[in-house]
């Protein structure tokens, strides 16, 4: 997939100018979009009924899901209360955010990136509105979350293609990747020279006329190099 078609995504640091710069009610439906992973469509769907404040969670009728099945977010408190302030003395049935079209959803991110000095294409493609899912997902990733987590949170049918499709490697990522490789290959570089420790004499051992220069210590297998050190490494690989 070439990048003029594929999502784009943002940085944690990203994230933060956006929502530092961007006005109610949108800085909400971002930080929302980011959270849930809900798609634009999705989140225009929402009502004021479907925010429960107290059990802080919001729910995506089946409906109006993609896949046609009801979900069921959790929110952190301060997104419930943020989402309870937008909603406050609105009907049931009312839009929660009514001034979201999904249409032109994109064209609105597009000018609070821009305000807050955030560039349309990144690393991994350009942002549109579904770049928020796709940092929904990149970002839980980075910060940790099992696949079958990462997995539920973006309700995906398979592991693949939350790992395949919307898990992206970030240049930050693939260069702590190689210099972590690279650091475990020069640590076994046999041109490397190795500090060796004088051997401490045994009690009551001859010292007269005997070399006391240290000696190599063999594991007895040929063709092997140093015994002494750990042939089989495991490398923790950030994108595995």
């Amino acid at each position: 997939m070439s990048d003029e078609k594929q999502n784009g995504r943002l940085t944690l640091d990203e994230v933060g100018k956006l929502l530092a710069v961007t006005p109610e009610p949108r800085r909400t439906l971002y930080r929302l979009a980011l959270v849930s992973g809900f798609r634009s469509n999705e989140l225009h769907s929402l009502r004021v009924g479907d925010l429960d404040a107290v059990k802080r969670t919001i729910t995506l009728r089946a409906a109006n899901a993609k896949d046609r099945r009801e979900a069921v977010a959790a929110l952190p408190a301060d997104l419930a209360d943020a989402l309870a302030a937008l909603t406050a003395g609105r009907a049931p049935e009312a839009s929660i955010f009514s001034d979201l079209n999904p249409a032109h959803a994109a064209r609105r991110l597009w000018k609070d990136l821009a305000a807050a000095g955030i560039l349309q294409r990144t690393f991994g493609g350009k942002i549109d509105f579904h770049s928020l899912r796709t940092t929904h997902v990149n970002l839980g990733i980075e910060l940790g979350f099992d696949v079958k987590t990462a997995q539920t949170l973006a309700r995906h049918k398979t592991p693949n293609l939350t790992m395949n499709t919307y898990a992206r490697s970030n240049a930050e990522r693939l260069r702590a990747a190689v210099e972590k490789l690279d650091g475990a290959i020069c640590s076994r570089d046999s041109r490397k020279e190795v500090k060796r420790e004088p051997l401490a004499l045994a009690a009551g051992a001859e010292t007269s006329g005997k070399s006391l220069e240290p000696k190599e210590v063999s594991n007895g297998r040929s063709g092997e190099g140093d015994g002494a050190r750990t042939r089989n490494l495991w490398i923790d690989n950030p994108l595995l």
